[in-house]
C-alpha cells in the first residue's frame, strides 16, 4: 500500500507541474469563458486565462460558438512575444480575436510582427509590462491595420523615450494610453497617427517641462478632447504655444496646480485664441506653497477672453478680483456656463457684475458659490456690499434689476451680502428666464425684495437666511416652482393670517424643505394650493409635538420628514392625519418617542404600520435608548402589553379602593363634625357678605333666647314665657323672632348674638329631638368661639339625670348654670325669681 501511495503522490506532482505550462489539464477548467463586450463594442466571448502563471498559450481553445474572442493573458509569466508565441493559434480563430490583454507580464522583448496574424484585433493592452523602447522592435505592430486602442502606460519609456516608430505603423489608432515623464516628447513619427482622437496621460513620479516641442508629434492627430491632469508634475515655465499642437480641440481640462497657479495656465492658452470650444476646465490651479491671490488683469486674461467657449470653469483658483471687463470679448459673446465659485472674490467692479447678469447674450448658468477664504469666508464678509451694488437707490426710490432672459441657473451660495441700511429700499428682481436660484447662507435681503418676477423658476434654495419679514406675496409670480429649500430661514409660519398665503398659487410645488425653522405648528390652510402636487415635505429639527393637521390635505404626499422634533407619541388626531395619507413614508428618527405603558396605543399603531416608517431601524425609545424595531418584536411586545395591563389593573383597583376609603372617612367626618363644618361655612359666608364678627355688648336686644322642643312649646309659651315677661325679661324664641326665608342656622346665630343668655329647656322630648341636639352643638360652638361660655343656662324638667344630657353640654358642664325645676316644686315664685336673677347676671 505504501508503494501505491508513493506513485499517487508522484502523479499528482507531475500534473501540478504541467498545469503551470498549460500541458496538463482541460483548458475549459483553467481558462474561464464568459460573454463580453470589448472597448470597440464587439460582442463575443472572453477567454480569461489571467493569473494562471502561464508562459505560453494553452493549446486547447474554447469550443463554444462565438463570433469574436477576447484573449485575456494578463498577470502571467510571458517574457518574449513573437510570431511563435501565437504560432499554434488556428488562422480561423486568430481572425476572430478582437482584443489581446497582456498587461502585468514581465516582458523582455516584443519582436517584429508579433501580432501580425491577428488581422482584426482592435484592442491591445501592454500596460505595466516593464517594456522600454529598446525592447520593442520597430515593426512589432506591423499588420495591425484595425487596432484602435493601445494601452502602453506603466512601462519604462522614461529611459529612452516612446517607441514612436513602432507606434507609427498603427494607422487606425484612435485611443492611446501613455505615460508622461521628465523630458517626454511626441516626435515626428507620431504625425502618422491621423486617426488618433483621444490620448490619456498617466503622470509618473517625475516632474517635467512643457515646451514648444513637447506635443509637436500630435499636430496631425484629430484630438478633440484633452485632459492634462498634471497636478504637482509641471514646472511653471510653461510654453505659451503648447496647445498649438492640438488644432482640433473642442474641450480641454487643465490642472497644473501644485507648483503653479492659474497665471501660467492662462498664458498657455495662446494658440486657442479665436477657436470655438465646448468647454475649458481650469479648475483648482493653485500653488501649495507661496500662495497668492489671483487678480485678473489685461495681461493674464488676454488669451482667455479671445476664446469662444460654451463652458468655462475657473472655480477653486483663489481669484480675488477682476480688473477687466470681458463683456465685449469673444468669451462674453459665446459663454453659456460660467463657474467662478470657491474663489476669494472680495470685490468685483460694478460694471462687470451688471454685464454678466444682464448683457452676456448666451449665458444660461452662472455659479459663483462659496467665495471667501475657506470656511471662514462668510464670517469675514468679503463679498461686495449690496448697497454698493445698487448705487442709484436712495431712501425714496426702488431699484429694478432685470436679469438676462437667457440666464437659467444662478448659484450664489455661501456668499455674504452686506445688510442694506436703507429702511424702505426695495429691490424688484426680474428674471423671466431663470429656472434655478441658489442663495443659501448669503444674508439674502428678503425684507427688501419685492415679489420675485420669475415665472419659470423651478428650484429655489434660500436656506440659512433671515426671512422673518418676507412679503406674504413673495412667490406670487413664481407659479412654476417645484422645489423650495428654506431650511433655517426663519420663515414667519406661526399661524399669522397674513402669511398663510405665502405658498398661494404654487400649484406645481412638489418638494418643500422647512427644516430648522423653530416651528411649533403650521397654519391649517398653509398648503391649500398644494393638495395635489406636494410629494415631499421636510419638517426636521423643529419643535413640533404632533403631526400638523395641514398634512392631511396633501393628497400626493409620499415622504414626510419630521425627524428631531418633540413628538413623544401619536394621538388619535395624528393617526387620523396619517391614515388619510395612504402612501406616505414617515421619517421619525431623533424624536423623544416614549415606550411607556401610557403610550401603548401609539406603540401598537407604529408596530402595525412600521412599513410606512422609512427610518424604522434607527428609531429609539426615550426611556431605555433601545431600538424600537427590537422592542416591538412579537414576544417582547406581547410581554410588555401584559405587564402594562397588569399595571393598569393594579393602578385602577388601587385608586378605586383609595377613593372608597376616602369617601367613607369623609362621610364619617362630615357626620361627626357636621355642626362644626356648618358653623365654619356660616362664618365664611357671613364674612363674604360683609357681616362683622361678634363683639361683646353692654346692651342686648333680648335678655334671653329660649331653645326647646316642639313638644314643650305649650309649656314654654304659656308658662315660662309669661313668667319671665312678668319679671321684665325680654324673651326671644324661634317662632317669634326667626325671619322667614332665611336659614335656621343663620337665624339661630343672629338671635344668640342679640341675647344676653341662652336657656335650654331640657325635657324627655328635647332629648329625643335631633334638631335640638343640632341647636345645642351650634350654640355651644358659637358660645366658645365668641368667648361667652357663661351665657348658657340649663332648665331641667322631669328630674333628668346628668348622664342623659347631650354630650356637648356635658363637655361644657363646668361653664353652664343649671336650674332643676324639681327643686322648686313647693316654691314656684322662688323658681322664677332665681331664673330671672341668672338671666340678668353678667
Amino acid at each position: 500500500m505504501a508503494i501505491f501511495d508513493f506513485i499517487f503522490c508522484v502523479v499528482c506532482w507531475i500534473c501540478v507541474s504541467l498545469f503551470s505550462t498549460g500541458n496538463c489539464s482541460d483548458p475549459e477548467i483553467l481558462c474561464k469563458t464568459s460573454k463580453y463586450v470589448d472597448n470597440c463594442g464587439n460582442t463575443g466571448l472572453l477567454w480569461n486565462c489571467s493569473g494562471l502563471n502561464l508562459s505560453s498559450i494553452p493549446r486547447h481553445f474554447p469550443t463554444t460558438k462565438f463570433t469574436t474572442l477576447v484573449m485575456d493573458l494578463s498577470w502571467n509569466s510571458f517574457s518574449d512575444i513573437s510570431k511563435d508565441t501565437f504560432g499554434h493559434v488556428p488562422i480561423w480563430l486568430s481572425h476572430r480575436v478582437t482584443a489581446i490583454h497582456l498587461q502585468n507580464n514581465k516582458l523582455q522583448s516584443l519582436q517584429s510582427g508579433s501580432f501580425a496574424q491577428f488581422k482584426n484585433i482592435c484592442v491591445l493592452d501592454l500596460s505595466n509590462c516593464g517594456l522600454h523602447k529598446s525592447l520593442i522592435s520597430t515593426e512589432a505592430f506591423v499588420g495591425l491595420g484595425h487596432l484602435r486602442y493601445l494601452f502602453i502606460h506603466g512601462n519604462k519609456f522614461d529611459i529612452d523615450g516612446y517607441p514612436d516608430v513602432a507606434i507609427s505603423y498603427l494607422s487606425a489608432l484612435q485611443n492611446l494610453s501613455v505615460d508622461v515623464f521628465y523630458r517626454f516628447q511626441f516626435d515626428e513619427p507620431f504625425q502618422k497617427l491621423k486617426q488618433l482622437g483621444n490620448i490619456q496621460f498617466h503622470p509618473t513620479h517625475s516632474s517635467f517641462y512643457l515646451t514648444n516641442s513637447t506635443f509637436t508629434g500630435l499636430s496631425e492627430s484629430p484630438i478633440v478632447y484633452l485632459n492634462m491632469n498634471f497636478n504637482f508634475k509641471v514646472f511653471c515655465n510653461i510654453s505659451e504655444e503648447i496647445f498649438c499642437s492640438f488644432p482640433f480641440l473642442k474641450g480641454v481640462a487643465v490642472d497644473f496646480g501644485g507648483f503653479c497657479d492659474l497665471i501660467p495656465v492662462l498664458r498657455s492658452l495662446k494658440c486657442l485664441q479665436n477657436k470655438t470650444l465646448e468647454y475649458l476646465n481650469l479648475q483648482s490651479n493653485t500653488r501649495k506653497s507661496f500662495v497668492v491671490d489671483i487678480v485678473f488683469d489685461k495681461w493674464n486674461s488676454e488669451y482667455l477672453f479671445n476664446i469662444c467657449m460654451q463652458t468655462l470653469d475657473l472655480s477653486g483658483n483663489r481669484i480675488s478680483n477682476f480688473l477687466v471687463d470681458p463683456f465685449k470679448s469673444m468669451l462674453a459673446q459665446c459663454i453659456k456656463t460660467l463657474y467662478i465659485g470657491e474663489n476669494h472674490l472680495s470685490h468685483i467692479d460694478l460694471g462687470v457684475i451688471l454685464h454678466i447678469l444682464v448683457v452676456y447674450p448666451k449665458l444660461q448658468t452662472l455659479l459663483v458659490e462659496n467665495n471667501g477664504r475657506g470656511k471662514e469666508g462668510a464670517k469675514q464678509k468679503r463679498v461686495y456690499p449690496a448697497t454698493g451694488f445698487f448705487p442709484f437707490a436712495d431712501s425714496t426710490s426702488n431699484y429694478e434689476l432685470r436679469v438676462s432672459n437667457h440666464l437659467k441657473v444662478f448659484d450664489y451660495s455661501e456668499n455674504f451680502i452686506h445688510t442694506i441700511k436703507i429702511p424702505i429700499f426695495k429691490i424688484n428682481l426680474i428674471a423671466l428666464g431663470l429656472e434655478e436660484l441658489y442663495v443659501p447662507h448669503t444674508n439674502w435681503p428678503c425684507e427688501h425684495l419685492k415679489p420675485l418676477q420669475t415665472p419659470k423658476l423651478r428650484i429655489i434654495n434660500m436656506s440659512g437666511n433671515d426671512c422673518s419679514k418676507i412679503s406674504p406675496s413673495f412667490f406670487e409670480f413664481s407659479t412654476n416652482l417645484s422645489t423650495m429649500i428654506a431650511s433655517n430661514a426663519n420663515l414667519p409660519l406661526d399661524g399669522q393670517s397674513d402669511h398663510q398665503s405665502l405658498f398661494r398659487n404654487l400649484t406645481n410645488l412638489q418638494n418643500l424643505d422647512l427644516s430648522v425653522n423653530q416651528l411649533v405648528s403650521l397654519p391649517n390652510f398653509l398648503f391649500k394650493d398644494q393638495h395635489k402636487s406636494m410629494s415631499s415635505l421636510n419638517l426636521d429639527n423643529n419643535f413640533l409635538i404632533k403631526i400638523p393637521l395641514v398634512v392631511k390635505h396633501l393628497q400626493s404626499l409620499t415622504k414626510l420628514f419630521i425627524r428631531h422634533n418633540k413628538i413623544e407619541s401619536f394621538g388619535p388626531s395624528d393617526i387620523d392625519v396619517l391614515l388619510r395619507q395612504g402612501n406616505v413614508s414617515l421619517f421619525l428618527e431623533g424624536n423623544p418617542l416614549s415606550c411607556s405603558c401610557s403610550k401603548l396605543a401609539s406603540l401598537t399603531w407604529m408596530k402595525n404600520n412600521r412599513k410606512r416608517i422609512g427610518d424604522w431601524q434607527n428609531i429609539k425609545c426615550l426611556e431605555n435608548n433601545k431600538f424600537l424595531s427590537k422592542f416591538v418584536q412579537d414576544k417582547t411586545f406581547r410581554t410588555f402589553e401584559l405587564n402594562c395591563q397588569s399595571k393598569e389593573w393594579l393602578i385602577y383597583t388601587s385608586l378605586t379602593l383609595a377613593l372608597t376609603v376616602i369617601a367613607i372617612v369623609l362621610a364619617a367626618l362630615v357626620k361627626r363634625y357636621r355642626v362644626h363644618i356648618d358653623y365654619v361655612i356660616l362664618k365664611f359666608r357671613n364674612r363674604w357678605r360683609g357681616i362683622m364678627q361678634y363683639e361683646p355688648k353692654e346692651n342686648y336686644q333680648f335678655d334671653v333666647f329660649l331653645s326647646f322642643s316642639d313638644e314643650d312649646y305649650a309649656w314654654v309659651v304659656n308658662i315660662l314665657y309669661n313668667e319671665l315677661t312678668k319679671q321684665g325679661i325680654h324673651v326671644s324664641f324661634p317662632d317669634k323672632d326667626f325671619v322667614p326665608g332665611i336659614s335656621k342656622a343663620d337665624e339661630l346665630l343672629r338671635c344668640i348674638d342679640d341675647s344676653r343668655k341662652v336657656v335650654f329647656v331640657i325635657t324627655e322630648e328635647f332629648l329625643a329631638c335631633g334638631w335640638e341636639s343640632y341647636v345645642v352643638q351650634m350654640t355651644v360652638t358659637h358660645a366658645f368661639n365668641t368667648h361667652r361660655e357663661g351665657s348658657l343656662i340649663i332648665l331641667i324638667k322631669n328630674n333628668i339625670a346628668l348622664e342623659r344630657m347631650p354630650k356637648d353640654l356635658k363637655y361644657v358642664w363646668w361653664a353652664v348654670q343649671t336650674v332643676n325645676l324639681s327643686d322648686f316644686q313647693n316654691n314656684p315664685d322662688d323658681l322664677w325669681h332665681h331664673v330671672c336673677t341668672m338671666i340678668r347676671s353678667s
